[in-house]
Order: C-alpha cells, then sequence, then structure tokens
C-alpha cells in the first residue's frame, strides 16, 4: 500500500498502471516466503496431517 501511496498520492484507478506486475508477484512471493507458505517451504516441512 505504501508503494502505491508513494508512486501515486493522487490515486489511481488501476494498480498495474502504477506497479508491474513482475512487481506485484514478487511482492506476493515475499510475503508467502516471510510466512512460511512458500512453495518451497510447503514441500520441504513435515506433514501436518493428523493420523
Amino acid at each position: 500500500m505504501q508503494l502505491a501511496e508513494n508512486r501515486a498520492p493522487d490515486g489511481f484507478d488501476d494498480v498495474t498502471a502504477i506497479i508491474s506486475r513482475a512487481e506485484l508477484e514478487e511482492i506476493a512471493a515475499s510475503y508467502k516466503r516471510m510466512a512460511g507458505s512458500d512453495k518451497e517451504t510447503l514441500n520441504t516441512r513435515a506433514s501436518l496431517s493428523v493420523g
């Protein structure tokens, strides 16, 4: 949100006009890595299933 505010302080109609799709994907991937829910982490950890 801060990036959007910095780039378009007067607002915008389409977020991809101010933040590229690639930037949005990298931001999402970064949050997934921080949360431990990225594909690599999920595929290498022990299963959480009960059984």
